[in-house]
């Protein structure tokens, strides 16, 4: 497996053309105990210039999550013909693919535009079956055909979600201490 290269901007990308059938990279993060339905977030972007053609196999990125008891959830597959959410995908856990929020972003100038490219901010509920560190395997495919394809993402995280509950309270105890003080 080749590199992933380290861009600006906390851009980490994956790119065909190696020689190789696979480029991976992984982020590990910790799930804490005992918190439900917390959210993983990142954002990435596929490109390439293949076209759709019927039965070939495409370069392709694919995004699963593992956890230290090797439960898998496969979070989408994408190609030249678009993003598949949350793939049906025997044995592995499931998600709503409804329930994967996903907003268009800008793709970033990281080389010439391709026929096909798509980014996104994503965030995912995470199954209560994960637990403890998860590994987010981010894995480029390469068909060792001539044209080149790309995969790029960044700030992958677990928001803290703690912060946003401390100070929801804390506005909630500031507004009532205002209200029963005048």
């Amino acid at each position: 497996m080749a590199a992933p290269g380290l861009m600006a901007q906390g851009i980490i990308v994956l790119q065909t053309g190696g020689g190789l059938p696979l480029v991976s990279s992984s982020q590990m993060l910790e799930v804490p105990t005992g918190a439900d339905g917390l959210p993983l977030q990142f954002e990435f972007g596929f490109a390439t210039d293949e076209f759709v053609i019927p039965g070939a196999f495409l370069d392709s990125l694919t995004v699963t999550v593992q956890d230290a008891m090797a439960r898998t959830l496969v979070l989408f597959s994408a190609d030249a013909a678009g993003v598949i959410w949350a793939p049906p995908t025997p044995g592995a856990l499931f998600v709503d693919p409804n329930s994967i929020l996903r907003v268009p972003v800008p793709f970033p100038l990281l080389q010439a535009p391709q026929a096909h490219q798509w980014a996104f901010a994503t965030t995912v509920p995470l199954p209560l079956e994960l637990t403890g560190p998860i590994h987010v395997h981010f894995d480029l495919f390469d068909n060792l055909d001539s044209t080149h394809s790309l995969a790029w993402y960044r700030d992958v995280r677990i928001p803290e979600p703690r912060m946003n509950l401390l100070l929801l309270v804390g506005l909630s105890l500031l507004w009532l201490r205002q209200h029963f003080h005048r």
